[in-house]
């Protein structure tokens, strides 16, 4: 079951937390810094802190010294306001049985379960604020934050192939040199030789992993 945010949603909160980080500095964040810091599209960042102006979150300021700072303390604005900032009012609009109204004079047998849970969700989101969320990230850039007890595994695509009787994956010369060093400065030499793997350089078209087995 997909719970992430929404594209637009999640630069929103990203763009948020770059205000609080600033929060306490004198002055307005240029656009270019935001998108840089936090790997929004720079192309898309006026968007982003244009929805969370529409909300009463951020003003902006034209000129050489202008940019865009938060309104309020970060310490009194909740992840809920920054969420429905990109996501909209977040209530149920369909029957989550179908697509579409309940059938049963708008109640169905889930919705006394998905209005508790909708409730419980807005309740969790009002009560984090977005100065929570920005020293989170803080601790987070600096690795003085503790993994939760359920944290998002992401896949290393440097340690991990799936081959079958033969497979070849051709990508960008960087890209390969990266997949190919280990977080520890060590090279995949060793492991792929044992998996009896080649690695073969294609000069302008990047590597060629090839399975021999």
């Amino acid at each position: 079951m997909n719970l992430s945010l929404s594209k637009k949603a999640d630069y929103v909160v990203k763009a948020g937390i770059a205000l609080a980080r600033s929060y306490d500095r004198d002055g307005y964040v240029k656009v270019r810094e935001i998108a840089a810091e936090m790997a929004i599209p720079r192309s898309y960042t006026p968007q982003i802190l244009d929805a969370l102006i529409q909300n009463g979150l951020v003003e902006s300021r034209a000129g050489k010294t202008g940019g865009y700072r938060l309104i309020k303390d970060p310490a009194t604005i909740t992840v809920l306001e920054l969420l429905e900032a990109g996501e909209g009012p977040l209530t149920p609009v369909n029957c989550a049985l179908s697509n579409g109204p309940c059938r049963w004079d708008n109640v169905c047998p889930m919705h006394e379960v998905i209005s508790t849970a909708v409730k419980g969700f807005r309740e969790t989101m009002q009560a984090e604020s977005l100065s929570s969320l920005a020293s989170r990230d803080l601790l987070l850039e600096r690795g003085e934050l503790g993994l939760p007890e359920n944290p998002h595994v992401r896949k290393d695509p440097a340690r991990e192939f799936s081959v079958s009787a033969s497979a070849l994956i051709e990508v960008p010369r960087l890209d390969a040199l990266s997949r190919l060093q280990l977080r520890d400065g060590e090279w995949l030499s060793a492991p792929m030789l044992s998996a009896a793997r080649t690695v073969i350089s294609r000069e302008g078209l990047g590597y060629l992993f090839s399975d021999k087995a």
